[in-house]
């Protein structure tokens, strides 16, 4: 790993070590893979320092993996090693929430694009922190299926501009929508401008939701 602050100046060599991004992300879907570190708090144990949510954390994991990154997260502990109780429910949430939704995440690919929304983040070191909305959606892909990320709980409809009929990412049509964790069938259809998907009143984990699609 080669930590390079300036990811703007050239010297760093991308096939000589995997760039590291600072409590940061990177603006699209890199061609060699990356890596973000960052801290759920402090890098040690800091009294009253502000520690993410898991929102927090889970959201920031779907942008870095669909933009070919990995996260890499420091749990904040005591000096005798033991759990703040942050840490502690942190990893309780995000272990549930992984529990359902790891597939979505564990061994995927970028797609064609890293995502859709209305959010707007700014790329490189120390910029990590992002309002998303259930609007704002990351895209991965595994065995065939290509897994629509919501960056936020989803109400009512999801609309997916990207798998739109005349959207130009994918030729083939939508052949089958689900929702990671729920047996239940979805309604949903696809029409020009966007894929839209019926969101059912009980969902599987309240943070962000997984639509797996095939074609």
């Amino acid at each position: 790993m080669y930590n390079h602050k300036d990811i703007g100046s050239g010297e760093f060599l991308r096939k000589a070590g995997v760039q590291d991004v600072e409590r940061g992300v990177m603006n699209g879907i890199q061609p060699l893979p990356w890596q973000t570190d960052t801290s759920m708090g402090d890098w040690f144990y800091s009294e009253g320092y502000k520690y993410k949510t898991t929102r927090d954390v889970v959201t920031m994991l779907a942008d870095i993996v669909s933009k070919n990154g990995n996260l890499l997260l420091n749990v904040v502990q005591y000096p005798d090693g033991s759990l703040p109780p942050e840490s502690r429910k942190f990893l309780d949430e995000m272990a549930a929430w992984i529990q359902v939704n790891g597939e979505a995440i564990y061994g995927t690919r970028p797609w064609k694009t890293f995502g859709e929304g209305p959010t707007q983040t700014e790329g490189g070191a120390f910029k990590e922190n992002a309002d998303y909305t259930a609007a704002d959606i990351r895209f991965t892909t595994k065995g065939g299926s290509l897994y629509a990320i919501t960056l936020g709980e989803p109400k009512g409809q999801v609309r997916i501009a990207s798998l739109g009929m005349k959207a130009g990412f994918e030729s083939r049509p939508v052949k089958s929508v689900s929702l990671v964790g729920a047996a239940e069938p979805l309604r949903w259809k696809q029409q020009d401008d966007a894929l839209v998907i019926d969101v059912p009143a009980s969902l599987p984990t309240t943070i962000a939701s997984s639509f797996r699609i095939g074609f």
